[in-house]
């Protein structure tokens, strides 16, 4: 799991798009669907973000994060269907 790093000064607001926003301090666990950006993250994390994976993320990251953001992800459903599938998720956000 990605953490805040342990220098930061302050908290960074996370997670607006899924209501109320969290505030993550030095330290803290970034939660999962959560994005922030690699410059906030700890250096030992191995991940860049606490969210949305990159395009060529895992099938397996992919239908994760769908299923964060509440998306019933089938268990049939190919990495770039669950991407098109986050993809029109976050158009009917906007």
């Amino acid at each position: 799991m990605a953490k805040i790093r342990d220098d930061l000064d302050g908290v960074v607001f996370v997670g607006a798009e899924f209501g109320a926003p969290v505030a993550l301090a030095a330290g803290d666990d970034v939660p999962k669907g959560f994005t922030v950006g690699a410059h906030l993250l700890d250096g030992d994390s191995n991940e860049t973000t606490g969210g949305r994976p990159k395009g060529n993320g895992s099938r397996e990251d992919w239908a994760d994060y769908a299923t964060s953001l509440g998306i019933d992800v089938p268990e049939d459903a190919k990495q770039k269907d669950i991407r098109d599938m986050v993809a029109a998720h976050d158009v009917t956000q906007d």
